[in-house]
């Protein structure tokens, strides 16, 4: 099992690492938009606190796509994964990696067919947008565990990694479901951490102790 923290702030980072709860993190443009936050630093942070670090491709071209990929490789080899979106000319790149071993994952996904084609390419993980497939009538949870079968039956190497989660509940359901790895943002790292109930049994065993 592997657990990731989907951000981009460097303060984040660096406290979620401090728990040891966190193999390491995943970024995306939007994140790195929202937090203003240059991409350098973030991997910079991931090497010092020796956490593995996905970073999402821009390019539409599949040679691009290989040259903005490698060039991110080359600044952390020992722990950096591609994240390649799903689309034509990112599969069509994925050969390109493959030969020259450079990690990557499929991202963006959004059905069963579409891991079912990334998977001939054998990416590190494939990373199904939980919430996201939820809301435009997809069913998130049965995908995760036809795919798990799919990799199973096929003696296939790659994970599931899901993300796009929006609370604590949808994480139990992917993992129970079959996922390897979840990768959850800092709100609803703070929901599970901070859970009043835990706080009220903590209170309720020293208020006891102190009775005696």
């Amino acid at each position: 099992m592997e657990i990731f923290l989907d951000s981009a702030n460097l303060k984040e980072i660096e406290r979620f690492s401090d728990y040891s709860v966190i193999d390491g993190i995943t970024t995306n443009p939007t994140l790195l938009s929202k937090e203003n936050s240059k991409l350098e630093d973030v991997i910079k942070l991931c090497k010092k606190l020796n956490l593995f670090i996905f970073i999402q491709t821009l390019e539409d071209d599949y040679l691009k796509i290989y040259e903005e990929g490698k060039e991110y490789y080359k600044i952390y080899p020992e722990r950096i994964i591609l994240k390649i979106p799903f689309s034509l000319e990112g599969l069509k790149s994925l050969k390109l990696f493959k030969k020259e071993n450079i990690p990557y994952s499929v991202t963006a996904i959004f059905s069963l067919s579409q891991i079912i084609l990334s998977l001939k390419y054998e990416p590190k993980y494939v990373i199904p947008y939980i919430n996201r497939i939820g809301r435009y009538g997809g069913e998130p949870f049965k995908i995760i565990k036809d795919a798990k079968t799919v990799i199973k039956d096929n003696d296939i190497k790659t994970k599931i990694l899901s993300a796009s989660f929006r609370s604590s509940k949808e994480i139990e359901e992917a993992m129970v479901n079959g996922s390897n790895a979840v990768t959850i943002p800092s709100n609803i790292f703070e929901e599970i951490l901070d859970n009043p109930l835990s706080k009220k049994a903590i209170e309720d065993f020293k208020r006891d102790y102190f009775k005696i």
